[in-house]
């Protein structure tokens, strides 16, 4: 890794704690609706205190105690009849996963990707592969 990224990078930690960010991407994580994981909180249910967990959360990254927990497995069926795996994390688990992703992708659309890179990033797939191979 070159020293300039490098130096770009060291800071995502503290990019993350921030109680308005971990806020809007609870937000994001609400939107997308979905279960919640292992310990059984769902999204209502994180919501009904989030002031309070969101503080608590930032408190746990700040002390650096902050442990992503198991992921719960779940098994959805496939028209073949087999089944897939699906792994559900925590509504927390997912909160910080998301304030990563919001902190990380600009960074790496700035001056990682290649303009015609379209392997998983958002707005951009196979249709958009397919139009700059034809």
């Amino acid at each position: 890794m070159n020293i300039e990224w490098k130096m770009k990078l060291h800071s995502v930690y503290g990019q993350l704690l921030f109680d308005r960010k971990l806020t809007a991407s609870f937000k994001q994580v609400k939107a997308n609706k979905g279960a919640g994981g292992i310990d059984r909180e769902t999204i209502e249910s994180y919501e009904a205190n989030l002031e309070n967990n969101i503080l608590n959360l930032l408190e746990s990254l700040r002390n650096k105690e902050y442990q992503p927990s198991p992921v719960k497995r779940v098994y959805i069926p496939k028209k073949d009849g087999k089944k897939r795996t699906l792994g559900i994390p925590t509504i927390e688990d997912r909160i910080v996963q998301q304030s990563l992703v919001n902190i990380l992708q600009p960074k790496f659309e700035e001056t990682l990707f290649h303009n015609w890179s379209v392997g998983y990033r958002p707005g951009r797939g196979v249709k958009r592969a397919l139009q700059i191979i034809l």
